[in-house]
């Protein structure tokens, strides 16, 4: 599920610049390898996998440096011949820069997700044993925490335990505007794709690369004030984190259709087939109608961000028991793809399950939360 920010709108990306980076050179950078994708797909695998290493790489780079120059400058204080100032200069000069930054990089660790909703109810024993059922059936990996947002998100988050990216702790986020608009089938689909996509009989190449693109633009949180001798680092990833975001987009999308597919292990096609209709008119009626008039509020001050929330939550909930559902349904079927998006065009899924035409089921009138948050009856 895609994640579409209500409580803070301002930070949805390639919003009002989403033309801008079409013509940027990270934006062409990205058409090559869309177009490298569809022509030459094992390629392009391999040289995405051979770019994502370098944020590895980078991170190694540091310690490598300080175990070299502190070598070097050992061997030169022990040489008993004469050594040039300017030679022991340099590597005393990389050893302490080497040395700063490698410290910066062993304590550095990422924050876990956090619930960002003042939540009066509790997640009912239901929803944890739905989640142990469908771990069990996929043999997914295993889920350390359960989070709920504010945002129209369901995700499984990825986040370093250490500071090179190797082992995570796994954190599946929940947003409160999924539970309270989507039908209790819905949900229970929404939720059996993603952990299905994380389950370890898949690829787990195609994966990793997908876990990526949010892990490393984690490394370039705080860019504005960052640690003293850090900054190496934060720039290097604020420039890292954004290519690897467009180039990594056709992987993802793959990632997100496999996710589909793996719904159907549990969930008839057509079930599959209305989840996706639905989100996909959710997204765009989000995008194109709700959050631009919830942008100009909050900027006006005449609405909280607490506010914006509920108040989307109950516009969304209006769409999708209104006939208007259908206008925003051919309006997600004409759209297109941005370059940096995971998510694959709603034809391009209702293919993929076997379908031609996107279509919903007729309205369950009980809502997810009502059986998945405790007292919500």
């Amino acid at each position: 599920m895609a994640r579409i920010s209500i409580a803070q709108p301002f930070r949805i990306q390639f919003s009002s610049a989403a033309g801008n980076w079409k013509e940027s050179t990270i934006g062409l950078i990205g058409k090559q390898f869309r177009l490298l994708a569809s022509q030459y797909p094992r390629l392009y695998l391999v040289s995405v996998f051979c770019f994502a290493t370098l944020g590895y790489a980078y991170l190694l780079l540091f310690p490598i440096l300080f175990l070299i120059s502190s070598y070097a400058a050992f061997k030169s204080l022990s040489s008993y011949q004469s050594l040039a100032i300017e030679q022991l200069l340099i590597q005393i000069i990389v050893l302490v820069i080497s040395a700063v930054v490698t410290y910066r990089i062993i304590r550095f660790r990422t924050a876990l997700p956090q619930s960002t909703v003042k939540r009066t109810r509790q997640p009912s024993s239901m929803l944890f044993e739905l989640v142990d059922d469908y771990v069990r059936h996929y043999q997914s990996v295993k889920i350390n925490r359960i989070v709920f947002s504010s945002d129209f998100e369901l995700d499984i988050v990825k986040t370093p335990r250490w500071s090179i990216p190797i082992w995570s702790s796994t954190t599946l986020i929940i947003g409160i505007p999924i539970l309270q608009c989507f039908s209790v089938t819905r949900f229970q689909c929404a939720l059996a794709r993603r952990i299905g996509q994380y389950s370890r009989r898949r690829k787990w190449k195609g994966n990793l690369l997908y876990q990526l693109r949010n892990i490393w633009s984690l490394y370039s949180e705080n860019g504005n004030y960052p640690s003293f001798g850090y900054q190496p680092v934060c720039w290097f990833f604020s420039v890292f984190a954004a290519i690897y975001r467009i180039i990594s987009a056709p992987v993802a999308r793959t990632e997100e259709l496999a996710a589909d597919t793996c719904a159907m292990q549990l969930f008839s096609d057509d079930d599959v087939l209305d989840l996706i209709t639905v989100q996909m008119a959710c997204n765009r009626y989000l995008e194109d109608e709700c959050l631009p008039a919830m942008q100009k509020m909050q900027a006006s001050h005449s609405m909280t961000a607490d506010g914006i929330a509920s108040g989307t939550v109950s516009l969304i909930c209006k769409l999708i028991h209104s006939d208007r559902m259908v206008q925003w349904v051919a309006k997600a079927g004409s759209a297109e793809s941005r370059l940096d998006d995971a998510l694959p065009s709603l034809a391009m899924r209702v293919q993929n399950i076997g379908h031609t035409q996107p279509r919903m089921h007729v309205i369950e009138p009980e809502s997810a939360a009502s059986i998945y948050l405790a007292g919500a009856g």
